[in-house]
């Protein structure tokens, strides 16, 4: 029940703007180059969807687009406040938007007279207000049925605001969270950040029941309902005992067959990774399933044998355990790709963003995506 308020508190900040706007900007389908026109418009909301309704003269050019091609995207923003910080010798304008795309419907007649009252209403808020009836047969009244709001926008210091609560897997927070709880509450101080730390279905449910905005997991993971994003691939490295590497000059993967692998539970042997070493690992003496990287570490140090560690659990090592570290070369794919998971009909494209930017001034170079590192996240 503590979600579902949220939601709709989040769905209705979205009306509010929309409520605050005078115009709306309609874009239409011109051939080769968009046309956009600053309209008057009326607002109703059906089952949680909503439809804005517009009025022009019967024919024109405008008229003519729409029976041509009937799809449309939109913009309205209010709230502009110009703001000046002396201080740091910049000024900005701020302002609050919405941006959607849906498809045009042209009402029949005994459609208008209800829509026109609300777009009278929309600008006469509680009064009774007059307009001409014998007007209505000489007006295109037509309808945008909105298919999707992709954004809702405030620009300007301190314009990123609100909550956002995020998901991170169990195998992937140790490595992230430290640093970028740091670097997130740095940049993004007026954010409600809470994090939690959950395994991909609890995470995915989460998802769907609206108690989580995204989640950080493994890839792969899908659920109807829910878009994943992919955010960074991460090598996997073979950490051996000193025994074990000094038995073995010359490291090559196949010569560990019959040494003991220890594997963390659920987490190592990834769909996407066809490590042979996961594959085969019933070859060795498969003794113990741990519960943490750091745990497979100690247990290899005092017990020899082998295990798989992740690219960024590197930098945790001493000087002396990183000696016992190993690419793993040839046609072994020895990594894991990581996922952002968000519902797909999440409109917080902004703050999807804060996600991404926090993870851009920590992670190893190369690590992120390269669609995510140039263009960040769009929703569409």
């Amino acid at each position: 029940m503590r979600q579902e308020n949220r939601e709709i508190k989040e769905f209705n900040e979205i009306i509010e703007v929309m409520k605050n706007c005078d115009v709306c900007r309609l874009a239409l389908n011109d051939d080769e180059y968009p046309y956009i026109l600053p309209l008057n418009f009326g607002m109703e909301i059906v089952d949680g969807k909503v439809n804005l309704y517009f009025h022009s003269a019967l024919e024109g050019y405008k008229a003519d687009l729409i029976k041509k091609d009937n799809r449309a995207s939109f913009e309205m923003d209010c709230k502009h406040q110009l703001q000046y910080f002396e201080e740091k010798g910049y000024c900005t304008m701020a302002y609050e938007s919405v941006i959607g795309r849906g498809r045009i419907r042209i009402l029949d007649e005994e459609e208008k007279m209800d829509a026109l009252k609300k777009l009278m209403d929309h600008y006469h808020m509680g009064k009774d207000a007059y307009f001409n009836p014998a007007a209505i047969s000489r007006t295109l009244v037509y309808v945008l049925e909105v298919e999707k709001i992709t954004e809702i926008v405030s620009e300007g210091k301190g314009a990123i605001n609100g909550s956002l609560a995020l998901s991170v897997g169990p195998t992937i927070a140790p490595y992230l969270l430290p640093k970028f709880i740091r670097y997130y509450r740095e940049a993004y101080a007026n954010v409600s950040l809470t994090i939690s730390e959950l395994k991909a279905d609890f995470m995915l449910e989460s998802l769907l029941r609206g108690e989580l905005d995204a989640g950080i997991a493994i890839s792969g993971n899908v659920r109807q309902g829910v878009l994943e994003i992919p955010l960074y691939t991460e090598r996997f490295y073979v950490y051996l005992s000193e025994t074990c590497w000094r038995k073995l000059p010359v490291f090559k993967p196949e010569n560990l067959e019959n040494e003991n692998m220890w594997v963390m539970k659920e987490a190592q042997c990834l769909r996407d990774s066809a490590f042979s070493f996961c594959k085969a690992r019933s070859k060795g003496q498969h003794i113990y399933e741990a519960g943490s990287i750091e745990t497979l570490i100690r247990i290899v140090d005092e017990n020899g044998g082998y295990t798989i560690i992740p690219e960024m659990h590197l930098p945790f090592l001493t000087e002396k355990q990183k000696e016992n570290v190993r690419k793993i070369e040839g046609d072994y794919l020895s990594q894991r790709r990581i996922s952002l998971y968000i519902k797909n009909d999440y409109v917080r494209e902004r703050m999807l963003n804060t996600i991404v930017d926090t993870l851009k001034a920590f992670m190893p170079q190369g690590m992120l995506s390269e669609g995510i590192v140039k263009y960040g996240i769009k929703l569409s």
